[in-house]
């Protein structure tokens, strides 16, 4: 299985999970999970990674720093009218796209397609579609990002858009359950 980590699922790791793990088994995990290319990070969330939470993700799990991030740049849609239609029929919420006019849309549309999370959807897609019978098509998402839009933005939630195009996404702890992780929670003083 190849994950893709959004920026939301690392920073839960950070702050949820690894003060409790006194013997860093969450991070020689994710460790090798990267250094096995089990797991990506592409080049738009690591980005986000260096501002969110004032970069604690980059700092705290240094290993990510020596990967080769995922190049997005020239990332095009497998089928470009195909993508653009989603975007605009199934991927917006309507009523936020209803109450902007057609430039608004469009540069929300332009900036949107240039966050981690359009990338990461993309990516998988692509993928998803590849003709390399070399590659594990068993692709996931990981995300703790809510599926409520309750941010104000036109586009749906990351869990939401990967359940519209038919993307495995998950939980962090779902990941790490289906990987046999086990963190020992048992704080002593």
């Amino acid at each position: 299985m190849l994950a893709i980590f959004d920026t939301c699922s690392l920073l839960m790791l950070l702050r949820y999970y690894t003060p409790f793990d006194d013997k860093q088994v969450l991070l020689e995990f994710f460790k090798q999970k990267f250094d096995n290319k089990e797991a990506v990070l592409l080049d738009a969330v690591y980005e986000e990674c260096r501002f969110v939470g004032h970069g604690m993700v980059l700092s705290n799990l240094s290993f990510l720093q020596r990967h080769i991030v995922v190049k997005t740049d020239d990332l095009i849609p497998f089928a470009p009218k195909k993508w653009d239609s989603l975007l605009d029929n199934q991927l917006c919420i309507p009523l936020k796209k209803k109450l902007m006019t057609d430039v608004e849309y469009i540069a929300a549309k332009e900036s949107y397609m240039t966050t981690g999370d359009a990338k990461m959807l993309l990516y998988a897609r692509n993928l998803q579609h590849d003709d390399n019978d070399l590659f594990d098509k068993d692709i996931v998402i990981v995300t703790d990002e809510s599926r409520t839009a309750n941010d104000g933005k036109p586009f749906k939630k990351l869990p939401v858009c990967c359940d519209v195009l038919g993307i495995k996404s998950m939980q962090l702890v779902d990941y790490l359950k289906i990987n046999g992780v086990r963190v020992d929670w048992i704080i002593t003083e």
